[in-house]
């Protein structure tokens, strides 16, 4: 019988665009997805080496099978968007842990992140172990609750004098943060987490699979950067969208965001594992 593997402790620490998931690089788990090429970080105070792998490839490998949890009752859903999507270092900790204890690594070591993915498809994993509540995400956005404001006022404009300027004086900060965004980011802003979720033992097929694609986009300055990851992502996704389904190229963001989903499972199933990394 295999020894068992030891729990894994991991920290998260936004610092601009970037929120690295930083853990020991001699846990098993890290020597086994070396594949993933985790990169070298400061050592622990106790002086033991440390590793970090970027936010966006922590979820688009490990994130899949997560999945948002119902709010309590009387509580509305956290709003966060692909854009400000970030999970502390305590939650990180639970899902890998969970990972572990159902076996991820009898199937190491991992000659892909391919292989790896597909380990973690197969595992009988239980859903409540990979439910997200909203302690586990970091405050780096407010983008998605943001757009939510700005469209709760457009809509209000077209109802009573009254609640329209009500809805408007409490859109005017969602509106400057909106403003400040590319427009080619305003999609993605008005895209909920909740809108992109699955049916299935992969909840966050389309959310993982977004991550990876956007790169790291926390922070505005990466995001106000001609020619970044997430400003190549989003226009890619965007053409993609107006491509695939006849959309005017004058399509509103909150039309494109509606694509999104149905879009990205497409774009998923049609392409070779290699390329979906």
């Amino acid at each position: 019988m295999a020894a068992a593997v030891p729990p894994i402790d991991v920290h998260c620490v936004h610092a601009g665009p970037d929120a690295p998931v930083q853990g020991p690089a001699a846990h098993p788990l890290v020597v086994a997805t070396a594949v993933l090429r985790w990169g070298p970080v400061a050592a622990a105070p106790s002086g033991a080496a440390r590793v970090q792998l970027p936010h966006h490839a922590m979820l688009r490998v490990f994130g899949r099978r997560l999945r948002l949890a119902a709010p309590p009752a009387g509580t509305p859903a956290p709003m966060v968007c692909p854009l400000d999507l970030a999970l502390t270092g305590t939650a990180w900790a639970r899902f890998l842990n969970e990972l572990l204890t159902r076996g991820l690594l009898d199937a190491a070591p991992f000659s892909s992140s391919a292989a790896l993915q597909l380990a973690i498809d197969r595992l009988d994993v239980s859903p409540a172990a990979l439910e997200v509540k909203e302690p586990d995400l970091l405050p780096v956005g407010g983008l998605a609750a943001a757009a939510a404001l700005a469209g709760d006022a457009a809509h209000a404009q077209r109802g009573a004098p009254r609640r329209a300027s009500a809805a408007a004086s409490a859109a005017r900060p969602a509106a400057a943060a909106l403003a400040a965004l590319a427009p080619c980011l305003a999609p993605l802003a008005c895209t909920p987490l909740s809108t992109l979720e699955v049916e299935g033992d992969a909840p966050w097929t389309v959310i993982a699979y977004l991550s990876g694609m956007l790169g790291p986009c926390l922070g505005q300055a990466e995001r106000d950067r001609a020619g970044s990851q997430v400003q190549l992502g989003a226009h890619l996704l965007a053409s993609g969208c107006i491509s695939a389904y006849g959309l005017p190229p004058s399509a509103n963001p909150q039309l494109l965001a509606s694509y999104f989903k149905d879009y990205v499972l497409a774009l998923e199933g049609a392409l070779p594992p290699s390329m979906c990394n």
